[in-house]
């Protein structure tokens, strides 16, 4: 569940009809954005639309998630600014006949890519409707459509996804070590850090003190210090 809405993406595709190389709503339908999107330069709102294709589509009580690393044009009806779990997202409106993606031939745009590890892996912004399965397959596209293939090796991705989510309870421990099976995913959701955050992600007393934010850095390595020396550091010794 999602802002009220299920997730079932056969019920959203049966809401849309492609023709030619546009896709258009063949009944009321929404898009959903964080407003942030815009200062991350993951989306333009003026008096044309365009934002990065990691985007939640509803149609009635059901929504659905894109994850596209590329720029898409649209033409919405109505364009409001909704408050989501406390987080400001952009609402597109669609009529019926509305173009929802205006154009499906996307550019291939390297400098995105950035902006996608930025504001989503680096800093810890995940949307709402990403699942915890979605994080790791953001670049799975990022050859075809940003002419690098970031997620070529799936197992680095799900690393990364395992490393920013943790437990909503207390935000540190990770969050595959709370969850028994898949079904969790739904009851218990993951929070996220950010992969900078170098108090948290760190494992280890050497990689806190040698990585970024020295301050915070030092700080967590005095409050969680390490039991162990890991394989890294017994090296740098060396």
């Amino acid at each position: 569940m999602w802002h009220g809405l299920t997730r079932d993406a056969s019920k959203v595709t049966a809401g849309l009809k492609k023709q030619g190389d546009a896709v258009y709503a063949l009944g009321p339908c929404r898009i959903y954005i964080p407003k942030r999107y815009e200062s991350a330069a993951m989306a333009d709102i003026g008096e044309s639309v365009t934002f990065v294709g990691i985007y939640a589509i509803a149609v009635g009580d059901y929504y659905a998630v894109d994850t596209i690393p590329a720029l898409m044009a649209t033409v919405p009806t109505n364009i409001n600014t909704v408050k989501i779990d406390d987080v400001d997202y952009y609402e597109f409106e669609y009529e019926k006949g509305s173009e929802v993606i205006a154009n499906t031939k996307l550019v291939q745009n390297k400098l995105l890519l950035y902006s996608i590890d930025s504001e989503i892996y680096s800093k810890g912004r995940v949307p709402g409707y990403l699942s915890y399965e979605d994080i790791a397959k953001l670049f799975d596209r990022s050859g075809e459509f940003g002419g690098m293939r970031l997620g070529a090796n799936k197992a680095v991705m799900a690393m990364i996804a395992m490393t920013i989510a943790r437990s909503a309870k207390d935000g540190v421990t990770f969050y595959r070590h709370v969850i028994k099976d898949k079904s969790e995913l739904l009851s218990n959701p993951p929070m996220y850090v950010a992969l900078r955050n170098i108090g948290i992600t760190a494992s280890n007393t050497t990689a806190k003190l040698l990585g970024s934010y020295f301050d915070k850095g030092l700080t967590s390595a005095l409050i969680n210090p390490s039991d162990r020396n890991e394989g890294i550091e017994d090296l740098l010794r060396q």
